[in-house]
C-alpha cells in the first residue's frame, strides 16, 4: 500500500497486488443489508474528512454481495493469508523510514 498526503492529511490510498476488502451496506435508513466482499489486484481508496469517499476496484476486480448473517465470521470474513504482524507496526512516522 502507497498513501498519499495533501497539507498533512491523508487523500488516497493504493494498494497494488491482492486487495481485498469487506464493506457492510447500509440501506437509505442506515439498516445494514449485507456483506460485499471484493477482491483486485489493484485498489484505489480516496478518502475524505475522516471516511472513505470511494473504493475503485482497478484490475480484475470480483465481489459478491452476501445477505446479513449468512457467512460465518470466523471462517468467512478474515483475509485469506492475512497475517497481523504487531510487531512490524510503525510506532511513530520516523519508523516509516527505517529499514
Amino acid at each position: 500500500m502507497t498513501g498519499y498526503f495533501s497539507n498533512g492529511k491523508l487523500k488516497t490510498i493504493l494498494v497494488k497486488g491482492n486487495g481485498q476488502t469487506t464493506y457492510y451496506g447500509q440501506d437509505d435508513t442506515e439498516k445494514f443489508i449485507g456483506v460485499n466482499v471484493a477482491e483486485s489486484s489493484d485498489i484505489r481508496i480516496v478518502l475524505g474528512d475522516k471516511s472513505i469517499e470511494t473504493i475503485t476496484f482497478l484490475n480484475k476486480p470480483m465481489a459478491k454481495m452476501h445477505p446479513m448473517g449468512e457467512l460465518d465470521p470466523v471462517t468467512e470474513l478474515r483475509y485469506r493469508g492475512f497475517k497481523w504482524l504487531i510487531s512490524k507496526r510503525p510506532k511513530d512516522k520516523d519508523s516509516l523510514f527505517e529499514e
